[in-house]
């Protein structure tokens, strides 16, 4: 007489199944990381794309651009923060789109430290062209200001103009 089949999986069975989802998921989970970042790259795009709209109406209407160094973009936010004339903002942002410091958050890296974590502005006007000191992209004579962010592809070991996402 045989023994009586269990109605449950071996341990070996059991052991085969974790090992092939365990193997699914290696290849799986890198490129849905992948995906993921590549979505937060184009949140920034967008976003910058709209920052770059509300600084050519400012530009418009002030005949000057907002001063700016480049050590984050605060005073880019109080600028267009502020009524224009008529009276309605030229960038409407809500705190979720704000460092706690008053800077533009960057949508690719929200969790990292600075300078990674905010969107950069700085008004070139009266700057020497050339290199502007570590971190910030170089100063151009074409441009009147520049607005940058790091990128899904970020690399503290890269040169200081490796900013993915640059808009002059």
């Amino acid at each position: 007489m045989g023994r009586p089949s269990s109605p449950g999986f071996t341990l070996v069975e059991l052991l085969v199944v974790l090992l092939i989802l365990t193997i699914l998921m290696a290849l799986v989970l890198p490129v849905i990381l992948h995906v993921m970042c590549i979505s937060r790259h184009g949140a920034a795009e967008v976003f910058v794309d709209q920052v770059v709209q509300a600084l050519k109406a400012y530009e418009l209407d002030q005949a000057r651009y907002p001063p700016g160094d480049g050590n984050g973009s605060r005073g880019l936010v109080q600028a267009l923060g502020e009524p224009g004339p008529k009276g309605l903002r030229l960038l409407d942002l809500s705190d979720d789109r704000l460092t706690p410091d008053g800077d533009l958050l960057n949508p690719v890296h929200p969790d990292g430290d600075a300078p990674i974590d905010r969107i950069h502005y700085r008004n070139n006007r009266g700057r020497k062209p050339g290199p502007a000191g570590v971190g910030r992209p170089g100063v151009s004579l074409r441009n009147e200001y520049d607005l940058w962010c790091a990128g899904c592809d970020y690399d503290p070991n890269r040169p200081d103009s490796a900013w993915s996402i640059h808009r002059p």
